[in-house]
């Protein structure tokens, strides 16, 4: 999409294509949100393929949190902040 001003919005789209030779392009779009206080824009759902990450991870914390309860969910969200990034098994995905 063409770039444009958003000077009034508070959330935006941004939309890309990953592109690598001898694959097909992937699209993406990231969804931010202007903070009201710092006026700084943070994300906070990626959709790739139509694929919201927002929605899918609501999913699994539903059916944990019926299953296994709210303490069991709040560990598991505390394991993974803290866990570091390690971007060589990213790319391995």
């Amino acid at each position: 999409q063409p770039v444009r001003e958003v000077t009034d919005e508070t959330t935006v789209t941004v939309r890309a294509i990953v592109k690598e030779s001898g694959k097909p392009d992937i699209n993406l779009a990231f969804k931010l949100r202007k903070n009201k206080k710092t006026n700084e824009w943070k994300a906070y759902d990626m959709v790739a393929e139509g694929i919201s990450l927002l929605s899918t991870k609501q999913g699994e914390f539903e059916s944990m949190l019926r299953k296994d309860g709210l303490d069991a969910v709040m560990d598991m969200m505390k394991q993974t902040i803290n866990k570091p990034i390690n971007l060589e098994a990213a790319k391995k995905v």
